[in-house]
């Protein structure tokens, strides 16, 4: 059983627990930046809030800068080796999208003097309507999900989806975003014991309650639904929490294999 030090250091060495712990300071940063109370009682620099969540973002981003390929990879793969398994191509495709305009758009939104792609306007409308991208991912990757969950009441595939364990692709797909990159299992059905079904199960359920609170995101901005930021900004930081568990679970089943 690995202690505790093994298992903070393996999840801030991997790449997706480093991004979704970033993603936790950036949520509670935007959490105390909308309280009226939290900046004073701390003495915090009301004004450097936003520079710093800024800053946090593009950290993010640059953390993310080729993830996009991994979703092209793994919508790709479902399509050539999954029967019916439209559900899991649509998000891994449209997160792969979002992915590679997050990086397209990355050096104009850096603010470089002198150093320009795209130029900031329209760096800017592809980032706002990259949103549109995301919350159809995360519609997918719900229906997805929820599939799943029920096919594995009934111990049988569901439609429009592989039949595999679900991971947190610490994407937010943000994403998951974010929220970030999904990661796609094998798409062979197998035979696993009630034990590790019932594991199964919650890991599906804690990543379909993540990307539920997640659509509060691209749904705001994209203007499609109005509420305070401070809501936004709690709904982030409670699905960043729910996938940082599976990741901190993933750790800790790999220091377990190993020792």
């Amino acid at each position: 059983m690995p202690d505790t030090l093994e298992l903070v250091s393996a999840f801030g060495t991997d790449i997706y627990g480093l991004e979704r712990l970033l993603r936790l300071v950036q949520s509670l940063t935007l959490l105390l930046a909308c309280s009226p109370i939290a900046p004073n009682a701390l003495v915090l620099p009301m004004s450097s809030l936003p520079q710093l969540l800024s800053h946090l973002n593009l950290t993010r981003r640059t953390m993310r800068l080729f993830w996009f390929l991994g979703s092209f990879q793994d919508s790709y793969r479902v399509y050539t080796t999954t029967d019916g398994a439209w559900l899991d191509a649509l998000a891994s495709s449209a997160f792969g999208l979002f992915g590679a305009l997050e990086s397209l758009t990355l050096l104009d939104l850096a603010e470089v003097p002198g150093m320009q792609l795209l130029g900031l306007s329209l760096a800017e409308r592809l980032d706002a309507q990259a949103q549109a991208l995301w919350l159809v991912a995360l519609c997918a990757s719900i229906s997805g999900n929820v599939s799943r969950i029920k096919a594995s009441r009934t111990g049988r595939g569901g439609p429009g989806t592989k039949d595999a364990e679900a991971e947190d692709d610490g994407a937010d797909k943000e994403s998951r975003t974010e929220d970030e990159d999904q990661s796609v299992a094998g798409a062979e059905q197998s035979v696993v014991h009630p034990e590790a079904m019932v594991h199964q199960r919650k890991q599906l359920v804690v990543k379909t309650l993540a990307d539920a609170l997640d659509l509060v995101i691209p749904l705001t901005s994209l203007g499609w639904i109005q509420m305070h930021t401070g809501l936004v900004a709690l709904a982030m930081l409670c699905s960043t929490v729910l996938s940082v568990t599976v990741i901190w679970n993933r750790c800790r089943q790999q220091l377990q294999a190993t020792s």
